[in-house]
């Protein structure tokens, strides 16, 4: 059952010959022959309505409109969206103006021509005053036909009860009529929510990152931290801060210049990125310095990841231009207390850096 379906739905999606579909054309071509074929089958029931009360003459109007939609259905699939919306609306007032003529003015007969302006809205191909123009050719043109089927009555004669249910199925293919155009509007504006819902993540993920490095920037980790407090305190997992800076970053810039300073920064984030992952988060603090925030809860571990990771940076090969380069790294670490805040974890942890500044370079103080 699930693949018929697919299959119908294919079919009815399919894309006119020598086009291609996106995802807006693609809805909207569905929605245009899902309501051709609702047109259609409504032709259908009031033919054979027209048959039981012995009224031929509806009974074969009803039957053009049948064909009319038919045909739209057919060269749908041969000519632009443009003109097959606006086919649509124009085959569907002639239908339903012969259909009204033909037995009278059965209201709800007469209203259905109004159906023709929720799908003009639904085309994304035209103007907001080109929509407006035909909003009101069609109310006019209602109005206008209410006007005279009020005073004549139609080819044939209808019985009350043949005027009851054509007014009664009028009514339930109005309403899918309908149904359909809400669906539609509805899968866009859900559509049109989460485009803006993907498109706010990525400008706040591009607002939280550095640059050049790709890690987090100083806003980022503001937020991150925020974050983990809230688990530290809650039990969830521990939480230490370490600051690191390059060990004589600016003889770099100076000696190799600033394009070979920026290889560096990019480089040494790729590596931090990897080692940290599953272990807490890094971010570019500023300049050559480094922020890393800790989930582990026992601050000794993070001692010696952060010495392995030291030791990876002194003995990593960076080459630039050809010139082999050896860089080291001083790291100040300080474990997050309830009597303490972020500020102020940070700051010792930034005072543990420079005394590692002062007492050689190349350490993890703890």
């Amino acid at each position: 059952m699930s693949n018929m379906t697919h299959k119908i739905k294919e079919v009815l999606c399919k894309a006119p010959a020598g086009t291609a579909h996106d995802n807006e054309s693609r809805d909207l071509t569905l929605l245009l022959r899902g309501l051709a074929l609702t047109i259609l089958s409504y032709c259908i029931v009031l033919a054979v309505i027209m048959l039981v009360g012995l009224h031929l003459i509806p009974a074969v109007v009803c039957m053009i409109g049948f064909i009319t939609m038919l045909t739209f259905l057919i060269i749908s699939y041969s000519i632009s969206q443009d003109s097959a919306t606006a086919f649509l609306v124009v085959a569907q007032i002639i239908v339903i103006t012969l259909i009204a003529v033909s037995i009278g003015g059965v209201s709800p007969v007469t209203t259905m021509l109004l159906l023709g302006i929720p799908l003009i809205f639904a085309s994304i191909k035209y103007d907001i005053s080109t929509k407006i123009m035909w909003t009101v050719c069609i109310l006019l043109y209602v109005v206008m036909l209410s006007v005279i089927l009020e005073f004549s009555s139609g080819i044939a004669e209808l019985s009350n009860s043949i005027i009851i249910m054509v007014s009664e199925f009028t009514i339930v293919f109005s309403a899918i009529y309908l149904a359909f155009i809400s669906l539609y509007f509805c899968m866009k504006f859900t559509e049109a929510e989460h485009k803006i819902y993907v498109y706010n993540r990525q400008l706040k993920k591009m607002a939280s990152l550095d640059p050049l490095t790709n890690v987090m920037n100083r806003r980022g980790m503001g937020d991150v931290l925020d974050d983990m407090q809230k688990e530290y305190l809650a039990g969830i997992s521990g939480l230490s801060i370490a600051i690191g800076d390059i060990d004589f970053f600016k003889k770099v810039n100076d000696q190799y210049g600033h394009d070979c300073g920026d290889y560096i920064l990019k480089t040494i984030s790729d590596i931090f990125s990897r080692y940290i992952e599953g272990k807490g988060e890094v971010c570019r603090w500023g300049g050559e310095e480094f922020l890393f925030a800790f989930t582990e809860k026992n601050s000794d571990n993070v001692f010696i990841f952060l010495n392995d990771l030291r030791h990876t940076i002194k003995h990593t090969r960076f080459e630039f231009n050809g010139i082999e380069i050896r860089i080291t790294m001083t790291f100040g670490l300080e474990e997050f207390s309830p009597s303490a805040d972020i500020e102020t974890t940070i700051k010792a942890a930034d005072e543990k850096l420079y005394l590692g500044k002062e007492s050689g370079r190349d350490k993890v103080v703890y």
